[in-house]
C-alpha cells in the first residue's frame, strides 16, 4: 500500500512553481505556456495520468506560473472536475469558476452566459434524473 503525503495548499493564480521544482515541472509549465501563447485558435489540452502522479499539483502551480513566471497575458481558470463530480450538471460550477477569473469589463457578457447556464441546468437535471 502506497502512502502519499497530504497535498500542500497552493494559492491559485498567485503562486507559481517557485522553489518547489524538484521534478523540473517548471520547465514543462514554461513549454505549455509557450504553446498556448503561440496558438490563436480555441484549444483544449488534456492532462492524463495515474492517480498520485502529480497532475493536480502541476496544474495548481502552473495556473499561477503561467502569468507570474512565464509572463503570459492569457487568463487561466483552474476547475477541479473531481471536486465537483457529486452534482449531476457541472455547468453551473464551471460557469462560477469562469466568473471568478474574468476581468470586470466582461461582466455583462458573463452575466448573460451565467443566466443561460442556470436556466438550462434545472431542466437538464430533471431530464438526467
Amino acid at each position: 500500500m502506497k502512502l502519499f503525503p497530504p497535498e500542500p495548499n497552493v494559492d491559485l493564480y498567485n503562486e507559481g512553481f517557485g522553489d518547489v521544482n524538484i521534478l523540473q515541472r517548471q520547465r514543462v509549465g514554461q513549454s505549455l505556456s509557450n504553446l498556448l501563447d503561440g496558438v490563436d485558435d480555441p484549444l483544449v489540452i488534456a492532462l492524463d495520468g495515474n492517480w498520485g502522479t502529480g497532475k493536480s499539483f502541476f496544474l495548481k502551480r502552473w495556473v499561477g506560473a503561467h502569468t507570474i513566471e512565464n509572463g503570459s497575458n492569457a487568463t487561466t481558470v483552474y476547475f477541479d472536475a473531481f471536486a465537483n463530480d457529486y452534482v449531476s450538471d457541472p455547468l453551473p460550477a464551471l460557469v462560477s469558476a469562469l466568473a471568478e477569473r474574468l476581468p470586470e469589463e466582461d461582466a455583462e457578457t458573463l452575466q448573460r452566459v451565467k443566466s443561460a447556464a442556470f436556466k438550462l441546468a434545472k431542466p437538464l437535471a430533471r431530464i438526467g434524473v
